[in-house]
C-alpha cells in the first residue's frame, strides 16, 4: 500500500483532478484487485492451515483499512469537483471481502470436519441429548480459543457469525428430516 500512496501523492501533485481520478480508478484499484486474485486462488488451492487462514483473514482486514484511508485521501482531493461521484473503491472492496470470506469459510469447514461426527449422532437421535450438545459446544470453544489469539476482532466476529449460521442450518436440516419421518 505504500506504493499506492506514492502513486496517489504523485497524481495529487499534478493538481489535475481528472488525472487523479484516472490514476485511482484505472490504475491503482485494478492493479490491487489483480494482486488479490492469486491470494484467493491460494486459499482454494490448499493454503488451508489454520494459521495461514487466520493470517489471510487478518491481512484482508488490514487491506480494507488501508483502502479506506487511501480512498479518504482521494475523496478529499476531489471533494470540490464533480468527479467525486465517479470515485468508487467498490471492485477493490469486493475483492478484499471475497478473499476474507473464503478464508473464514474454510475455517468454518475445518471446525465442522471435527464436529461433524458428533453432529451426525445428534441428528440421528435428538438435538436435546445434552451430553452430545455439550461436546459440540466444547469443540467449538476449543476451536475459537485456538483461532482467537491470531484473529483480529472483525474477522473473529465474522467467523463466529458464520459458525452460528452453519449450526442453525444443521439444526434446521435435522428438524426437517425428523419431521419427514
Amino acid at each position: 500500500f505504500q506504493m499506492l500512496y506514492q502513486q496517489l501523492d504523485a497524481a495529487l501533485e499534478t493538481e489535475n483532478d481528472l488525472f487523479v481520478l484516472r490514476v485511482v480508478t484505472e490504475a491503482i484499484i485494478p492493479i490491487t484487485v489483480q494482486w488479490l486474485e492469486p491470494m484467493e486462488e491460494a486459499v482454494g488451492a490448499g493454503a488451508q492451515e489454520l494459521d495461514n487462514l487466520c493470517a489471510l483473514a487478518n491481512n484482508m482486514d488490514t487491506c480494507m483499512e488501508m483502502t479506506e484511508r487511501f480512498m479518504e485521501k482521494a475523496e478529499e482531493a476531489l471533494s470540490d469537483t464533480c468527479l467525486l461521484a465517479k470515485l468508487s473503491s467498490g471492485p477493490l472492496d469486493s475483492a478484499i471481502a471475497k478473499v476474507r470470506r473464503r478464508a473464514l469459510t474454510l475455517l468454518v469447514d475445518i471446525i465442522f470436519e471435527d464436529i461433524g461426527p458428533v453432529l451426525t449422532e445428534i441428528k440421528e437421535r435428538t438435538w436435546d441429548e445434552e451430553r452430545k450438545v455439550i461436546a459440540v459446544l466444547e469443540m467449538l470453544g476449543e476451536f475459537l480459543a485456538r483461532v482467537g489469539t491470531p484473529l483480529l476482532a472483525l474477522p473473529m466476529k465474522t467467523l463466529c457469525t458464520l459458525i452460528l449460521q452453519r449450526l442453525v442450518i444443521e439444526y434446521a436440516d435435522a428438524l426437517l428430516v425428523v419431521k419427514q419421518n
